[in-house]
C-alpha cells in the first residue's frame, strides 16, 4: 500500500502549496506553528473537519513522530500550544503524585472502604475475540471483584473498564474528591462522563482503538504498557466501525493483517504516579503489566468532542 494514499480528503489536498493557499496561510518553515494554526481552526470550528485530515497529511509528510516527549506538566498555555493543539502525545510526571488517590487507592482500599458497592464489569473476554466491541458485562460487588482479581496470577477474562456507570453509584462518587486536577487545564465538574476508572489484574488488554476525545491516562497503582500509532498510519490499522481495529491481542502477527507492520509503533511504559496524554485520533493498545488501577480524564476546559 502506498503510504501517501489515505482517503479522498487527503489526496485532494496533497499539493502542499495549494493547501496553504486554500486556507490563506503564509508559507512557514516552522511546521509546528502551521499545525498549531490548523488545530486552532479545528478546535474552534467543528465544521472544518477536513482540516483534521490535512493535519494528518502534514504530520506524516514533514514531521513523522517516532517518540513521545516526557515532561513535567507545563503551564496551561504551553500544554495546549505544544501538545493539545498539535495532536502530540506526552508522558507527564508531576500530575498524579499530588493526588490523595495516589497514596490511598489500592485493591485493599477499595475492598475495605467500598466492598459492598456494585459495579458493572466486562467478563467472558477470553471467549470473545471482539470483546472490546461486544462488551459483555455483569454486575458484581467490589468485594467480589477484588477477590476475583486476587485469585488469578494474570487474566484477560474480566476487567472494570472506563466506559462503565461506576461513578453513577452514589457510594462511589466520593472517589472523585481524591483526584485533584489543575483548574487552569481541567474544569471542575468531574463525573462519569469525563472520568473513567479502570481496575483489573495483570494481563488485561484493551486492543487498538481510537477515542473521539483527548484523554489523559493516569496510572495510580501498578504498571501498564501502551502502544501508540499516529493517526496518519490509520490505513494500516484495519479500522472497524470507526473507532475500533480488527487487530486483536496478538497484534499483527496474523496473515490477515499484512499491512500492520507498516504502521510506526511507539511503546510507552507507565508506572504508578505517571500519566500519558493520548490525543484524539491516536490508536492505542493498553496492557496491564501487574494488578492495576488507572483513571482516564477528558474534562479539559476547551472543546473536546470530535467526529472522526
Amino acid at each position: 500500500m502506498n503510504r501517501i494514499t489515505y482517503h479522498k480528503a487527503i489526496k485532494a489536498s496533497s499539493n502542499y502549496e495549494e493547501f496553504l493557499e486554500s486556507f490563506s496561510f503564509q508559507k512557514t518553515n516552522d511546521l509546528n506553528q502551521l499545525l498549531f494554526q490548523l488545530a486552532k481552526e479545528l478546535i474552534y470550528d467543528h465544521d472544518k473537519g477536513k482540516i483534521y485530515e490535512n493535519i494528518l497529511y502534514l504530520q506524516k509528510q514533514f514531521n513523522e513522530i517516532s517518540f513521545v516527549n516526557e515532561i513535567e506538566l507545563p503551564p496551561y498555555d504551553e500544554f495546549f500550544k505544544n501538545f493539545y493543539l498539535r495532536n502530540l502525545p506526552a508522558k507527564i510526571y508531576n500530575l498524579v503524585t499530588t493526588w490523595p488517590a495516589f497514596t490511598k487507592w489500592t485493591p485493599d482500599y477499595f475492598l475495605n472502604n467500598y466492598g459492598e458497592a456494585s459495579i458493572s464489569y466486562m467478563n467472558e473476554r477470553e471467549e470473545d475475540k471482539s470483546y472490546d466491541y461486544n462488551r459483555r458485562s455483569s454486575t458484581i460487588t467490589i468485594k467480589e471483584f477484588i477477590k476475583k482479581m486476587s485469585s488469578v496470577k494474570d487474566s484477560n477474562d474480566f476487567y472494570l473498564t472506563g466506559a462503565n456507570p461506576t461513578l453513577r453509584n452514589t457510594q462511589l462518587k466520593d472517589l472523585l474528591k481524591d483526584i485533584l486536577l489543575p483548574k487552569d487545564l481541567f474544569h471542575e465538574n468531574l463525573n462519569e462522563m469525563n472520568v473513567g476508572i479502570w481496575i483489573g489484574p495483570k494481563g488485561t488488554i484493551t486492543n487498538f482503538h481510537i477515542d473521539k476525545v483527548n484523554n489523559i491516562l493516569c496510572q495510580i497503582y501498578g504498571d501498564k504498557e501502551i502502544t501508540l500509532v499516529a493517526p496518519y498510519d490509520t490505513p494500516f490499522m484495519y479500522p472497524h466501525d470507526r473507532y475500533f481495529s480488527k487487530i486483536g491481542p496478538l497484534g499483527g502477527e496474523s496473515d490477515d493483517f499484512p499491512d500492520f507492520k507498516l504502521a510506526k509503533k511507539i511503546t510507552i511504559s507507565l508506572k504508578a504516579g505517571e500519566a500519558l496524554f493520548i490525543p484524539v485520533g491516536w490508536w492505542h493498545k493498553v496492557t496491564s503489566l501487574s494488578n492495576s488501577i488507572s483513571i482516564s480524564v477528558s474534562a479539559f476546559r476547551v472543546k473536546n468532542l470530535f467526529e472522526i
